[in-house]
């Protein structure tokens, strides 16, 4: 049989482990969740070590990732136009994500944010810029770098 002092020790063991077993979902919930993200394209690689995709992969108002020793980030902001990046956040070093129909590209590992028109930082912590990598247009083929 339990004594009173044991009885009320307990309740307050009890008491005090409701708030962290409430937080701890709460708190793992927002770790995970993910924006979501369009899976890389893969491109065909060309005799200079440069990537080559169809630019019917990459649709206006949208960028994709070129996956890749070096990934690129390809992007259309307006119709015909294309434009490419280094998808290497220049915070640490992840490979950025593309947001489906959007020209936001995003970090995983930190959540920085670039625009993938024009390679400019949208949200920290990164600072930098990402870099530009040459992209041209010959009848419906991008050849990148």
């Amino acid at each position: 049989m339990s004594t009173l002092g044991e009885i009320s020790a307990n309740r307050r063991a009890v008491i005090a482990a409701v708030p962290a077993a409430v937080a701890l979902p709460c708190f793992l919930a927002g770790c995970a969740s993910e924006a979501p993200k369009s899976a890389p394209v893969e491109g065909s690689s060309t005799a200079t070590g440069g990537h080559q995709i169809d630019a019917t992969e990459v649709p206006v108002g949208s960028a994709v990732i070129v996956a890749g020793a070096k990934p690129v980030a390809v992007a259309q902001p307006t119709a015909g136009q294309f434009v490419a990046f280094s998808a290497t956040c220049t915070h640490r070093g992840t490979t950025v994500a593309a947001q489906p129909g959007s020209t936001t590209l995003v970090c995983p590992s930190h959540g920085s944010q670039f625009s993938a028109a024009t390679g400019q930082v949208l949200k920290g912590p990164a600072t930098a810029p990402l870099a530009s990598v040459p992209v041209t247009d010959a009848n419906g083929v991008l050849t990148l770098g």
